[in-house]
C-alpha cells in the first residue's frame, strides 16, 4: 500500500512539473505583462493591417506566450499569436513585411533565436487590436 502511495505521489509531482504547466505559466506571465502595458488604455476595433512606418527602433516587441506588440505613436497594437507557445522573447522576427510599409494579420512571421540565429518557427497572427489612452 505504501508503494502505491509513493507511486501516486510521484506521478502527481511529475504532472505538476509537466511542460503543459510550464506553458500555462509562460502564458500567464505574458498576459500579466501585457495587462501592465495596456493599463489605462482602451481597445478599439481590430484591424487587419497596421502601418510600420516608424522611427522607433524598438517598435516591435514579443510578449512570451501571447503575441506581438507594435508601438505606433500613442497607439499600441496587439496581435495575438495563433499558436503562442511558438513565440518567445528570445526570438528575433525576420519580417520581410516590416521592410514594406505595413504588417498584416495574414502575414507570417519567421522567427530566429537572437543569440545563435537558428530558425525557431513561423508564427501566424490574429488581427491587430489598437489600444489608446483616453484624452
Amino acid at each position: 500500500m505504501r508503494t502505491l502511495a509513493l507511486l501516486l505521489g510521484g506521478a502527481a509531482f511529475a504532472v505538476a512539473l509537466s511542460p503543459a504547466t510550464a506553458k500555462s505559466s509562460i502564458s500567464e506571465k505574458g498576459d500579466a505583462q501585457l495587462a501592465r502595458m495596456l493599463a489605462g488604455r482602451t481597445a478599439g476595433a481590430p484591424v487587419k493591417c497596421i502601418s510600420t512606418m516608424t522611427t522607433r527602433p524598438d517598435a516591435l516587441q514579443v510578449i512570451d506566450g501571447v503575441g506581438l506588440v507594435f508601438y505606433a505613436g500613442k497607439t499600441i497594437y496587439v496581435a495575438r499569436a495563433a499558436d503562442p507557445d511558438k513565440l518567445r522573447w528570445t526570438d528575433v522576427q525576420t519580417v520581410d513585411q516590416l521592410r514594406q510599409t505595413r504588417l498584416c494579420s495574414s502575414d507570417r512571421i519567421w522567427t530566429h533565436d537572437r543569440h545563435n540565429g537558428t530558425f525557431t518557427g513561423v508564427v501566424a497572427l490574429t488581427d491587430f487590436v489598437p489600444y489608446t489612452r483616453e484624452g
